[in-house]
């Protein structure tokens, strides 16, 4: 309770820059966060009286405090480490994960290090579709009007959309006020943009349980898995060909082969009976 009024208590600053591209944290979640941390910041307190009355008390009790601050430093890195178990993570889902691990409205500064397939290559194209949304988005200010119009269109249709693009592509339209001639396209753009990040925010708890008889596909599966594979190896062959004969895009490339990566891993025979 004390947290949460004090919390309450503290001042409303406005809107945040960049926009919420999920949902505004909740004050559960703020909570949480702020006795965590209230939590460590008790436990150094203690430490640093520990080691005063150590330094004062001689070589025995150093040596016990080494103990006791070795382990205290062992648990507290370990509360800190959050491991993303499940291969299927998507890059959003692993975006997101990152965004929770930390208090709501501190800026964080993410170093990746990611495999060249699944999860971890998904990872990478959720921030180079950002970077690409942020140039267009940057175009809107040009004073070339067909440099806006042509942002209009691939903001409109992008090669390959993620959460945070999405999030950000419809707030910052939402919050523009269109150039004379551009009203169609901007409301064109803003609509589908707008669905695209609901649809984005929908598949982010779209893993479920699977249930007997989903078990009994999986299991099932394993049997004719190598006759998919031999198709995913057909499929892979053909994205190459088309991205060198320049028929496809490379994100639509990179998007393809994520996709039979993806299945690769599992769950396809799963996802088609569903589907039926």
């Amino acid at each position: 309770p004390w947290a949460e009024e004090t919390l309450a208590a503290a001042p409303y600053t406005g809107p945040q820059e960049p926009p919420e591209v999920d949902t505004q944290a909740t004050s559960s979640t703020a909570v949480l966060h702020f006795t965590r941390q209230v939590a460590r910041t008790v436990i150094a307190a203690r430490l640093h009286a520990r080691l005063r009355a150590a330094l004062i008390a001689g070589p025995a009790a150093i040596e016990e405090f080494h103990g006791e601050l070795h382990d205290a430093y062992r648990e507290l890195f370990i509360e800190l480490v959050d491991v993303v178990d499940d291969p299927l993570t998507t890059g959003d889902q692993v975006v997101l994960r990152c965004a929770l691990a930390v208090p709501p409205g501190v800026h964080v500064t993410l170093m990746g290090t990611q495999n060249i397939k699944g999860t971890g290559l998904d990872f990478v194209y959720r921030w180079i579709a950002l970077d690409v949304a942020i140039q267009d988005l940057t175009s809107l200010g040009s004073t070339d009007a067909e440099t806006r119009a042509a942002a209009l269109r691939r903001l409109e249709s992008p090669d390959d959309p993620g959460l945070i693009d999405s999030g950000l592509v419809a707030a910052r339209l939402t919050a523009r006020a269109p150039q004379p001639g551009e009203v169609e396209l901007q409301t064109r753009a803003r609509t589908a943009v707008a669905a695209r990040h609901e649809a984005r925010r929908t598949a982010l708890g779209q893993r479920k349980k699977r249930g007997r008889g989903e078990r009994v596909v999986a299991w099932a599966e394993g049997w004719v898995d190598f006759l998919d594979g031999a198709r995913r190896h057909s499929r892979a062959k053909q994205v190459m060909k088309d991205l060198i004969d320049q028929r496809i895009s490379h994100a639509r490339a990179a998007q393809a082969m994520r996709e039979l990566d993806s299945r690769a891993k599992g769950g396809w025979l799963v996802k088609a009976m569903r589907k039926r």
